[in-house]
């Protein structure tokens, strides 16, 4: 992960940002130190920060790590992670933000392709659980020690029972029969995209 340390007066101003300060925020440190700390935050994150850091001056004691979006020079925004302390000004510092007792110290890392690859996959399983839940066949997820994921709305009125009475059970508990040892060889070492034979049950 990529780092940006800096330093700042509880009014927000920074005093102090280290050289990583170009591959994350793209400005140089000379561009960040004197400016407020809210000026990079992505508007539709601003309010997010600024409970953070309420939440912070509350409890001083414990630190805050804040997800948003920073904006960067040619106005796009990248992810990153904030975390942020509170310690006691020197009193060089001091003079510098005003005489505040207290200074802040963040640590900011870009996160940037984690959140994208993160919301894309959220994206997936939403569209994958509107698909499962909307299809009219009764649907049964397995792992591969043949333990109920998940099951449908479908299925569930099927067979009469709630979630919560067939996530975790072994296929066999559930009285359906036995699903033969080879379908499940081969469905562990199937392709992907290879349709595989059906294994018919009935059921009660």
């Amino acid at each position: 992960f990529r780092r940006v340390l800096f330093r700042s007066g509880q009014g927000g101003r920074i005093l102090y940002c280290s050289e990583a300060s170009r591959e994350v925020l793209g400005r140089a440190p000379e561009d960040v130190v004197g400016r407020l700390i809210g000026k990079f935050i992505a508007e539709h994150d601003y309010t997010t920060f600024m409970q953070g850091l309420e939440r912070l001056r509350r409890e001083p004691e414990k630190s805050q790590a804040i997800v948003c979006e920073a904006i960067q020079p040619d106005g796009s925004h990248r992810f990153v992670q904030i975390k942020v302390k509170m310690r006691p000004l020197t009193s060089g510092d001091a003079k510098t933000a005003g005489e505040h007792p207290l200074q802040l110290t963040a640590l900011i890392r870009d996160i940037h392709e984690q959140q994208v690859l993160a919301k894309k996959l959220d994206q997936e399983a939403a569209n994958l659980n509107s698909v499962f839940e909307a299809s009219g066949a009764s649907i049964l997820l397995l792992d591969a020690e043949r333990r109920v994921k998940m099951a449908n709305h479908s299925f569930l009125f099927l067979v009469g029972a709630t979630l919560d009475e067939v996530v975790g059970k072994d296929f066999s508990e559930l009285g359906f029969g036995v699903i033969p040892t080879e379908a499940f060889d081969e469905w562990r070492s199937a392709a992907p995209g290879r349709r595989l034979k059906p294994v018919e049950f009935d059921v009660d």
